[in-house]
């Protein structure tokens, strides 16, 4: 049996590093991968769509990731996501979940850590299929 295919949004303001998720996730994972470059079209995108998984940016000019989370929160329901930030500690670990992230991922990013994150949550919900 094939399992379905996963439908995956990065949202991140750096485009190298926007560039870097997208390809280290399809080298990995058969799924659909959109992109979004700043909070307020991660917003658009996601309240128009419905996406299995996110990889969110916290920190962004005009809306941060947490922004993009509560104000997605008023509308619908929120997908599985995985925060990516510069910053470790209890307090951020608190507040990304707080938000409704089902994870966080600090930033110099451990792809094999990120990867591994994924993929757990991509097996959870019955969509992972690995390259």
């Amino acid at each position: 049996m094939e399992l379905a295919k996963a439908k995956i949004l990065v949202v991140e303001d750096a485009i190298e590093v926007l560039a870097y998720f997208k390809g280290s996730l399809e080298r990995k994972f058969s799924a659909d991968i959109r992109t979004a470059k700043d909070g307020p079209e991660a917003l658009k995108v996601l309240s128009a769509e419905n996406f299995d998984f996110v990889v969110m940016d916290i920190n962004m000019p005009g809306m941060s990731g947490l922004e993009v989370m509560q104000a997605l929160k008023k509308i619908k329901k929120l997908p599985d996501i995985i925060v990516v930030t510069a910053y470790d500690s209890p307090e951020i670990a608190r507040g990304v979940a707080e938000a409704g992230a089902v994870d966080y991922v600090t930033k110099p990013l451990d792809m094999e850590k990120f990867l591994s994150k994924t993929k757990a949550v991509l097996l959870k919900k019955g969509l992972f299929v690995e390259k």
